[in-house]
């Protein structure tokens, strides 16, 4: 997918969720050296302005976003802003996952409601609508953290292990749906543990690119463009790891 899809409304552009720290903070890098104008949120309004001086001081255009994404309203506003500014919007990439530390005798309900909004909500809010606005086509990418699933006794991520099966379940209908408007739907992953629910279902970078494999993520996410990828679970490691 090209900087200028030849819509006339100028250079191509990114929205990255969760840019205030890795690994979203790298790929809105990325995406901008490809020649992206970026539209940036975080909830840490620390991370989200280093984020923006950081692609500032290299003379790339950038625009700080920030508000809730868990009601649709909120969310549809901050589309808006993204629309009003530049005209389009081209790449969505969502790096932010919530994975309270507590097992299943001291998780919160709040917690438990919220995991479940960023980790399942959130995607299918930003999935829906990416399917209202790319009018000239798209993609979305589900970014997945590093968290190690740890030992179900000290640290089961109960609501990120709930959030990302629901992803899972969902990533190809949604891909599918959205296949006849040119959206295309995908997860990236920097890992895929052994024990991690992704692994089954992940194509790893060294099976799909054998002659050539991607080297981090941004490096990923644009070959998934390129090669107009969708509803796959593509992983950065070597399934040898």
């Amino acid at each position: 997918m090209p900087s200028d899809h030849g819509n006339g409304q100028g250079k191509a552009v990114a929205w990255v969720l969760g840019a205030g720290r890795e690994p979203g903070r790298g790929l809105a890098l990325t995406l901008a050296r490809r020649g992206y104008r970026v539209a940036l949120h975080d909830f840490n309004p620390a991370g989200l302005e280093a984020t923006a001086q950081t692609l500032r001081r290299a003379d790339y255009e950038v625009l700080p976003l920030s508000g809730e994404l868990v009601r649709k309203i909120t969310l549809q506003g901050l589309f808006n802003q993204i629309e009003d500014t530049w005209g389009r919007l081209d790449v969505i990439v969502y790096a932010d996952e919530a994975n309270p530390q507590a097992d299943l005798l001291r998780l919160d309900e709040w917690d438990w409601h919220r995991a479940l909004d960023m980790n399942l909500t959130v995607p299918w809010l930003l999935a829906q609508q990416a399917g209202r606005v790319m009018l000239q086509g798209g993609a979305v990418f589900f970014v997945g953290g590093d968290a190690p699933l740890r030992d179900a006794a000290a640290n089961p991520g109960l609501p990120l292990l709930a959030g990302r099966g629901g992803l899972l379940a969902s990533l190809a209908t949604w891909a599918e749906m959205l296949r006849p408007r040119r959206v295309w739907v995908n997860v990236l992953l920097p890992t895929a543990p052994r024990r991690s629910p992704w692994r089954e279902m992940a194509i790893f970078a060294d099976q799909a690119w054998p002659d050539d494999p991607p080297r981090d993520l941004g490096e990923l996410l644009f070959r998934a463009l390129n090669d107009a990828r969708t509803g796959q679970i593509l992983a950065l490691a070597s399934r040898k790891e």
